[in-house]
């Protein structure tokens, strides 16, 4: 099932409808993998035949959200659960 998932946290866009992927259930798996493995420690979002990669890091209070364009060396981070960037 292809389309694409509106994420925001704290106000900050993690995903958005224009970062498409061609198996939305499987990306909704990923999303719940901090959830369902909360031993790990990082955790890789795969957007199916997207530009972006989509990471999420455990830190000590909470979840940091990174996004990057493929091909470009520059990543951000979107949005921390722990209160700040």
């Amino acid at each position: 099932m292809e389309g694409g998932i509106s994420f925001l946290y704290d106000s900050e866009v993690i995903l958005n409808k224009e970062m498409e992927t061609t198996d939305l259930l499987f990306t909704w798996q990923l999303l719940a993998e901090p959830l369902l493995f909360p031993d790990e420690r990082e955790y890789r979002v795969e957007l199916l035949d997207s530009l972006y990669e989509i990471r999420i890091e455990a830190a000590d209070a909470g979840l940091v959200f990174h996004r990057k364009e493929l091909g470009s060396d520059r990543e951000g981070i979107q949005a921390d659960s722990r209160g700040g960037v």
